[in-house]
C-alpha cells in the first residue's frame, strides 16, 4: 500500500491461498476480477472471496457462468470501474463475513443509489448470534462456506 493516509487493513489468521499470480499491483480502491463470467457476479473479499471462487467453479458446473470481483477495499472505491464490471450481471451478490449494515454491502447499495443502478443486490452474511471458534466451522455455521454460498446463489439462478 503505497499511501500515508489512514488504513485499516484485515489479515486472517487463517493462511489463505495466493489468489494472484506475482505480476499482480494492487491500485487502491480498484475492483479486480478474480474468475470471469457472464450471469452472476459475486462480490466479495477476504476469506469469504476465497469461498467464492470455490462456489463459482461449482456454478460453472450448473451451466451458471460466474464473475468474482475483489472489492480489496471499498473506501475509496472505483464506482464507475464496480457498475461497468458488473453491468451486465443478471444477477449480483455481495458475499461478506460481516453484518449487512455498515459493510460492503452498505456501501454497495449506497453506490447502486447514487448513479440510479437499478438492479437487486443480494447479500450473504453473518447471520447472528455470533460464536467463537475455529474459522472453518464458524463459516459453516454462519452459511459462508463454499457449498453454502454456491446452494444459495444456486437456488436463486435456477428461479431467475
Amino acid at each position: 500500500l503505497n499511501s500515508f493516509d489512514p488504513c485499516y487493513i484485515r489479515i486472517p489468521k487463517t493462511p489463505l491461498e495466493n489468489i494472484y499470480d506475482e505480476k499482480y499491483q494492487f491500485i487502491l480502491g480498484e475492483p479486480s476480477i478474480i474468475k470471469e463470467g457472464k450471469n452472476i457476479s459475486i462480490l466479495s473479499y477476504g476469506i469469504t472471496l476465497h469461498e467464492s471462487i470455490k462456489a463459482a467453479f461449482e456454478l460453472e458446473k450448473r451451466g451458471a457462468s460466474t464473475q468474482v470481483i475483489n472489492i480489496s477495499s471499498f473506501r475509496p472505491l472505483n464506482e464507475n470501474s464496480l457498475l461497468e464490471k458488473i453491468s451486465n450481471s443478471s444477477l449480483i451478490f455481495c458475499i461478506e463475513d460481516h453484518q449487512q449494515n455498515g459493510g460492503l454491502t452498505s456501501e454497495l447499495l449506497k453506490i447502486f443509489n447514487r448513479h440510479d443502478f437499478h438492479r437487486h443486490l443480494h447479500s450473504i452474511n453473518i447471520k447472528f448470534p455470533l460464536e467463537s471458534g475455529h474459522l472453518t466451522d464458524i463459516l459453516v455455521k454462519q452459511e459462508l462456506d463454499s457449498k453454502h454460498i454456491y446452494e444459495q446463489i444456486k437456488n436463486l439462478y435456477l428461479i431467475n
